[in-house]
């Protein structure tokens, strides 16, 4: 406990302070909401997001988002740290926030807009959510411009069991042929994206998915879908229902305040 002393009358008076914790919560929900606000990136150098931590506590990820006045564009990296190195989880936890990530001589797990630079664009990295086996992380990456907002939005997953990253690119095609098939529409035409919710409560490798169109600035519902985290195959799973079972396994640490 926090304990100032101070003299009067050659008498010690304790005045105890509310001592600060941490506890774990859930990161994923509701499913899909975390994003990064894209307005604040600019006239920062650099961001750090929240350390996502794996359901089996090993592993924390983050993201770190950069911003180039010169350019007014920004991209983005993904890293982790294995928190079996550290005493216990608080003492990862702790050499997470204290520590300048960007000297680290870690390789990043994903990175995004590192190599060339758009005038006015950005590239931005979000962690989604740990697999419940803490296996595979998957991350979502956000293109657009800071005057028009996001553009698309592409999915990657890095696999821990074989230290390899992949962006899954085959739902947007497969979106694309199945409403060309059965409704005659050409969304080449039209403003929509995906919307990535998590890993699926029913099918575990695969991931949840939600389709928004966008018309006259106004966000309507395409559809849901699921992809294989592993083949890439991906199903339609309702036209009408947005609210798929979505897990949520991932953990951020939150200071709470606790009152004696």
């Amino acid at each position: 406990k926090c304990i100032f002393c101070k003299k009067k009358q050659d008498k010690k008076i304790q005045i105890e302070l509310p001592q600060r914790e941490f506890e774990l919560v859930q990161y994923n929900l509701p499913a899909g909401s975390r994003n990064i606000n894209i307005l604040k990136i600019i006239g920062k150098r650099r961001i750090v997001s929240d350390g996502v931590i794996s359901p089996d506590k090993s592993k924390m990820a983050f993201s770190e988002i950069y911003f180039y006045p010169q350019k007014s564009a920004s991209s983005s990296r993904i890293y982790y740290i294995d928190l079996t190195k550290q005493k216990n989880i608080s003492l990862g936890i702790n050499k997470f926030l204290k520590t300048n990530i960007s000297q680290k001589e870690q390789k990043p797990l994903v990175e995004a807009g590192m190599k060339a630079l758009d005038t006015k664009f950005f590239r931005i990295l979000t962690i989604v959510d740990w697999n419940e086996d803490s296996g595979k992380l998957l991350a979502k990456e956000d293109i657009g411009e800071f005057q028009g907002g996001i553009w698309t939005t592409d999915l990657w997953i890095y696999d821990f069991n074989t230290n390899f990253a992949y962006k899954l690119d085959s739902i947007k095609d497969d979106i694309l042929y199945y409403c060309k098939k059965y409704y005659n529409t050409d969304l080449t035409k039209y403003k929509w994206n995906i919307e990535p919710l998590g890993w699926n409560m029913e099918k575990p490798d695969s991931i949840s998915i939600n389709i928004y169109g966008y018309n006259y600035g106004i966000k309507e519902f395409f559809g849901s879908w699921r992809i294989d985290s592993n083949s890439g195959q991906s199903y339609l799973v309702s036209k009408t229902d947005n609210k798929v079972e979505t897990q949520a396994n991932g953990f951020v640490v939150q200071e709470k305040t606790k009152n004696d």
